[in-house]
C-alpha cells in the first residue's frame, strides 16, 4: 500500500476527529469485525473474561462465545430517553478479574456519541484495573451535531497504550463490501502480538481496490460527507415523527444511520412483536434481542437509504 493511503487516514483523524496518531501505530486488518475476533485470539486466553456493554451488534457476542471466552455483560440502562453506562456495575465486574472490553462507540445499536466524561470514566476504570479496551469506532464520522465523536484513545497516552481502536470508511461511505479497515494501537507490545498472529495467517495482504477507494473517500469525500449528514438526518426525523404518531417511541439518537424503536409498551412478547413486524407489516428490521437480552421490546431500524 503507498504511504498516499496512510497520509489519508491519519490526515482525516486529525481533521475531522481531532487526533494525531503516529503512522507506525497503524495496523491494516481485513475488517472490524474480523480485527476483533483476531484481537481476542492474540490478546487473551481460553476462559478469560471478556465484557461489552449490553444491547451491542450481536457479532460481539459471537467473538466471545465462538472464541471459547467467558461473556461478561454490562447492561446499559435506559435514562430519559438515551442509554448510559452503569459505572459502578461496571467496577464491580472488572473487580473480578476482565481481561479485555469490547466497547462499541459510536455505539450500534442504540446510537449513543459517549461524552467526554463518561469516555473517561471508562479509561481510568480501565487503567485502574489494568483492562484492555478493543474500541469499534466504525461509525465514528456517522454523527450529528451539536455531538462530538472523541476517540477513546485520543483522551491521553495512558489510555492509548491500553486502547485498540478499530475502524475503516466502510461504514461512512458506504463501502463496507470491499473489506479493509485499520487498528490504531500505539503500545509497541499489544501491536507486536497482533500483527504477529495476522501474519500467521497470511491476512495482511491488501486489496488494491479497497486501497484505492479508501484513499479517495478520505481524500475527496468530505463535502459529500457533509451533505449525507444532513440527509440521514432528515431521515430520522421523518422515522421519529411518524414511529411517535403510531405510539412507538424512538431512543434519542446522536449518530449512527440506525433507529432503536421501542415497543415495550405495548406489553408483546417479542415472539409476538417479530410476528407483526415480519409478517404482517412486512418489515426488515432487526428485533432487538439479536444485541442481547435487554434489547427485549425493541427493534433496530435501518435508514441509511434514499
Amino acid at each position: 500500500r503507498p504511504q498516499t493511503y496512510y497520509d489519508s487516514f491519519t490526515h482525516w483523524l486529525q481533521k475531522r476527529h481531532n487526533w494525531q496518531i503516529e503512522p507506525n501505530w497503524i495496523l491494516d486488518v481485513p475488517g472490524v469485525v474480523p480485527a476483533i475476533n483476531f484481537c481476542i485470539q492474540a490478546l487473551t486466553n481460553p476462559d478469560d473474561k471478556v465484557l461489552l456493554f449490553s444491547p451491542v451488534y450481536d457479532p460481539f457476542f459471537k467473538a466471545i462465545k465462538l472464541n471459547q471466552r467467558s461473556l461478561e455483560v454490562s447492561n446499559l440502562y435506559l435514562e430519559n430517553n438515551e442509554y448510559r453506562i452503569n459505572f459502578a456495575e461496571l467496577e464491580e465486574k472488572l473487580k473480578q478479574g476482565i481481561k479485555m472490553i469490547l466497547f462499541c462507540s459510536p455505539h450500534n445499536p442504540v446510537g449513543r456519541v459517549w461524552q467526554r466524561d463518561e469516555l473517561v470514566k471508562l479509561a481510568n476504570l480501565a487503567i485502574k484495573y489494568q483492562v484492555l479496551i478493543v474500541s469499534d469506532e466504525i461509525h465514528f464520522d456517522l454523527v450529528f451535531s451539536p455531538n462530538k465523536h472523541i476517540p477513546l484513545a485520543s483522551l491521553g497516552s495512558n489510555i492509548a497504550q491500553q486502547t485498540i481502536t478499530l475502524t475503516s470508511p466502510g461504514k461512512t461511505f458506504n463501502i463496507a463490501g470491499l473489506g479493509g479497515g485499520f487498528a490504531v494501537i500505539p503500545n509497541k507490545i499489544t501491536f507486536a502480538l497482533l500483527k504477529n498472529h495476522l501474519d500467521k495467517n497470511a491476512l495482511h495482504l491488501g486489496n488494491p481496490l479497497t486501497t484505492a477507494a479508501y484513499q479517495a473517500a478520505y481524500q475527496d469525500g468530505e463535502e459529500w460527507l457533509e451533505a449525507l449528514l444532513e440527509y440521514l438526518y432528515e431521515n430520522y426525523k421523518f422515522v421519529k415523527e411518524e414511529c411517535e404518531n403510531l405510539g412507538i417511541e424512538v431512543t434519542n439518537l446522536q449518530g449512527t444511520y440506525l433507529a432503536w424503536l421501542n415497543f415495550s409498551h405495548f406489553g408483546l412478547s417479542q415472539t409476538h412483536l417479530e410476528e407483526i413486524i415480519y409478517k404482517k407489516a412486512k418489515l426488515g428490521l432487526v428485533s432487538g434481542t439479536q444485541y442481547g437480552s435487554n434489547g427485549k421490546g425493541f427493534m433496530r431500524l435501518n435508514f441509511g437509504c434514499p
